[in-house]
């Protein structure tokens, strides 16, 4: 920027350049008046909101540095409320920095006693760290001041105060339920993630009504959480949420129901593709299939573990088989080429099952594709086959591989 009065700066806006950014973490640093530094901080925080990581990850450090050592409170808290406005992940990253400035290892309590300062100061910036420290460092003794902290004229204190209770032992849900109702919806997403913590039949039956919830944010976060209830109750209004008009909601509803599946040992699976049906009206069956084909082939790239794959493999099929226009089906086929055999031989069992000539017309495409393994090519001539039988004398019996199939779970201990 040149020579020149530094805090001239401060008037560059987001036309900063690299230059002007250097400058703005200098007077951050070493600023002689408050109002400059303050000032140098929110600026910063707009700047690397969303900016590439070379210039973000200076200034984050910069930050938290001002965070530790500048004497003036107000300073401190407007480079906290950057810090949380760049990503709320910082908050994090700035506790685990504050602790390491103990000197021959901190007890628990010690920490504990340290950041509750920080959740009862006046400053609503300082509260969000000492809430956020209490995820970590927080016991029974602190619950009082984190109930008082779920009333926090800061939705953020009281996003914070919510995920923290949810760590602390012997805690029940009903101080949790009336967050649920908030008006800003990250608290209401924190209080849902704390219920799915807690547990227990109370927990689930709030859960089960934010999936009602106008806020697909919140039926978003309730879903996944109720993937951690082996119960009946959980499974039905996961059911009923594959239809949901969010599709993050509908794919978390159906990784949740299906983790539930595949380790569950309280229900019968076998009754839920028909539940499925009774449930879901059969123009949305497609909706429901292209969701947990997602599943089972990982479409999302989000690490969904193998077993869950498997589960959803096995309902596909269950589907497919009361399709009777095999438009289901053809959502097995693209299975055929998934890398995992395990799910191919499970996809090929319910294959083999099914005849029509949609079905037909795919395997022949498959068996053309010269881009295809010749596994692949072999695997669809031999259901082609199958399917071809089928359509001229009818499924006489069912296969061995079709006992697997029933009892997905023998399946998956036969083939791992």
């Amino acid at each position: 920027m040149g020579a020149g009065d530094p805090e001239d700066v401060l008037d560059v806006g987001d036309s900063a350049d690299d230059d002007d950014i250097a400058d703005l973490r200098e007077l951050l640093r070493n600023g002689s008046r408050p109002g400059a530094r303050v000032q140098a901080a929110n600026t910063l925080g707009e700047l690397g909101q969303g900016s590439r990581e070379s210039v973000r990850n200076p200034i984050v450090r910069d930050l938290m540095t001002v965070i530790s050592e500048d004497q003036n409170d107000t300073v401190r808290a407007a480079a906290i409320d950057s810090l949380y406005y760049i990503d709320s992940k910082n908050i994090d990253e700035l506790v685990s920095e504050l602790a390491k400035q103990f000197n021959n290892g901190p007890t628990p309590k010690e920490l504990r006693d340290h950041f509750e300062l920080w959740l009862t100061s006046s400053d609503s910036e300082f509260r969000i760290v000492g809430a956020a420290a209490m995820e970590r460092f927080g016991d029974e003794s602190i619950l009082p001041e984190l109930e008082a902290a779920f009333e926090d004229p800061d939705a953020r204190v009281r996003a914070r105060a919510a995920r923290a209770y949810g760590q602390c032992e012997g805690v029940s849900a009903e101080p949790i339920e009336g967050l649920l109702s908030d008006e800003r919806s990250l608290v209401r997403q924190a209080a849902a993630q704390t219920l799915g913590s807690i547990g227990g039949s109370t927990a689930l039956e709030v859960l089960v009504s934010a999936m009602g919830a106008s806020d697909s944010r919140l039926r978003l976060v309730a879903a996944r959480q109720l993937g951690q209830f082996d119960q009946q109750r959980s499974v039905r209004v996961l059911i009923r949420a594959l239809t949901d008009h969010s599709s993050n909601v509908r794919y978390r509803s159906a990784i949740s129901l299906l983790t539930i599946l595949s380790a569950t040992d309280q229900l019968d699976i076998g009754e839920i593709p028909a539940t499925i049906r009774g449930e879901i009206d059969p123009g949305e069956l497609g909706t429901v299939a292209d969701t947990v084909f997602e599943i089972a082939t990982d479409a999302n790239d989000q690490g969904i573990q193998r077993e869950v794959q498997l589960y959803a493999v096995w309902l596909l099929g269950e589907l497919s088989s009361s399709d009777e226009g095999n438009k289901l089906a053809q959502s097995l086929i693209p299975l055929l080429q998934h890398d995992e055999k395990t799910v191919v031989d499970l996809t090929a069992a319910y294959l083999k099952r099914l005849e029509g000539e949609q079905i037909e017309r795919e395997l022949q495409r498959l068996i053309s594709d010269s881009t295809g393994t010749p596994e692949i090519r072999e695997r669809a001539r031999t259901i082609l086959r199958r399917v071809k039988r089928n359509a001229a004398a009818g499924i006489v019996e069912q296969s061995i591989e079709y006992t697997y199939v029933q009892t997905p779970k023998d399946y998956t201990l036969k083939h791992q």
